[in-house]
């Protein structure tokens, strides 16, 4: 599938370079908003914003980070299983057997 659709292709990196970016955007709007409602006399609502503006995009990108995280490990885990040689032995043929 990978083949037919690159864009599909490492979307667990994807993903977290995605909640990177989306956190830079989101704090320097949030700087930049605070900013702008703190000179035009919104002192308290300003205020909050440029505080908690980027702390809430922290957050948030801390979640879109995790689930791209998550995705890579199990990328991980699948390519590992495939590796691992699957043994059919049955239990009773390593048993000793008593007369």
């Amino acid at each position: 599938m990978n083949s037919e659709f690159p864009m599909f292709g490492n979307i667990g990196q994807k993903i977290k370079a995605l909640a990177y970016v989306m956190f830079i955007l989101e704090a320097v709007g949030a700087i930049f908003g605070g900013i702008v409602l703190l000179s035009e006399e919104v002192t308290t609502i300003g205020l909050l914003v440029l505080f908690l503006g980027p702390v809430v995009a922290y957050l948030s990108a801390w979640m879109l980070y995790g689930f791209g995280e998550i995705i890579v490990k199990l990328k991980q885990i699948e390519e590992n299983t495939r590796k691992t040689p699957v043994t059919t032995a049955s239990f009773q043929a390593t048993t000793p057997r008593y007369p």
